[in-house]
């Protein structure tokens, strides 16, 4: 697999501030924790995850 052709059509900083923005309103750790899993699932790479605290 071309990881380049992959990934390189992605905007990682609009998508990193753009997840920022939706977690700032957030009033629980769990919350933060699922829209970081959630913007991390985007990847579609099953090596690529968040481990939690509770993990």
């Amino acid at each position: 697999m071309n990881l380049r052709k992959v990934y390189s059509f992605t905007d990682w900083d609009s998508k990193l501030q753009q997840t920022m923005v939706e977690m700032f309103p957030l009033r629980s750790v769990d919350a933060a924790y699922g829209k970081i899993k959630a913007m991390l699932s985007t990847l579609g790479d099953p090596f690529t995850r968040i481990i939690s605290p509770k993990e």
